[in-house]
């Protein structure tokens, strides 16, 4: 059972990012990644681990940035009506 969930997380986090370093510098890497829990596994059903390492490893940087699927289509038409208006600019 893990006793802190918090410092789990932490140590995957800090060992990815020294195999992306280890990586870039043509270094042998671990095997963390064929081990961290993923997303609807059984450790991320039970405990959350999945999602939790997700949010951690790629944070919403501002709520602003995130679109719902209706803003979406909203810009897709009207990339649309414009490209049908002034194809020149498409």
């Amino acid at each position: 059972m893990i006793d802190n969930t918090n410092d789990f997380i932490q140590t995957i986090i800090d060992q990815i990012h020294e195999d992306e370093k280890r990586l870039s510098d043509g270094e042998q890497v671990s095997n963390i990644a064929l081990k961290i829990p993923r997303i609807d596994s059984g450790e991320d059903k039970r405990l959350g681990l999945g999602h939790k390492l997700a949010r951690q490893l790629f944070p919403a940087l501002d709520a602003k940035e995130i679109m719902l699927p209706t803003e979406v289509m909203q810009q897709v038409n009207d990339f649309e009506e414009g490209c049908a208006t002034h194809p020149q600019h498409c």
